[in-house]
């Protein structure tokens, strides 16, 4: 068996969606379960509300964020239960920084493949954003299936 438990990250971008359909088409040739995980980070709500006056406000701005991310993750499985023929489908939302949650998650997860998607960027975007998938990839001990999110454009580089 190639994979028995696959890890697959997604932001709900095209590229981690197809990550996701990839991963799910190995799971089904394998009988390989899929964990689906979703990582929110806290700052981007800090920000969220510019007339928020207080904590508390970026708080349960927060708290709506991983209620709706939760809501999101369970159709995504559910839809993906309904197109594939996997062992199972599990999901995990969860809060932090990307690239360290994602590699602690990994190491403790028992996982035979992590699939994730890259927005394949490269030059001045690549070198100003960075990229969490190739951090992710330096981090992990776990074979990764990559997939594109296509190609990059001239504005990208």
């Amino acid at each position: 068996m190639l994979a028995n438990k696959i890890l697959v990250l997604v932001d709900f971008s095209e590229c981690s969606l197809a990550a996701l359909r990839a991963a799910a088409a190995l799971g089904e040739r394998c009988g390989a379960s899929l964990h689906i995980l979703q990582v929110v980070t806290p700052a981007t709500y800090a920000m969220a509300d510019p007339t928020a006056t207080s904590q508390m406000a970026s708080s349960m701005a927060f708290e709506e964020a991983l209620r709706n991310g939760r809501a999101e993750l369970d159709a995504l499985a559910d839809s993906t239960r309904q197109a594939f023929d996997v062992r199972s489908v599990t999901t995990e939302v969860t809060a932090g920084a990307p690239i360290p949650t994602i590699v602690e998650r990994t190491r403790r997860g028992d996982f035979d493949l992590v699939a994730l998607g890259t927005h394949g960027r490269s030059g001045l975007a690549r070198l100003l954003m960075g990229s969490v998938a190739e951090q992710v990839l330096r981090n992990i001990d776990v074979p990764a299936l990559v997939v594109p999110g296509g190609e990059s454009t001239d504005d990208e580089q």
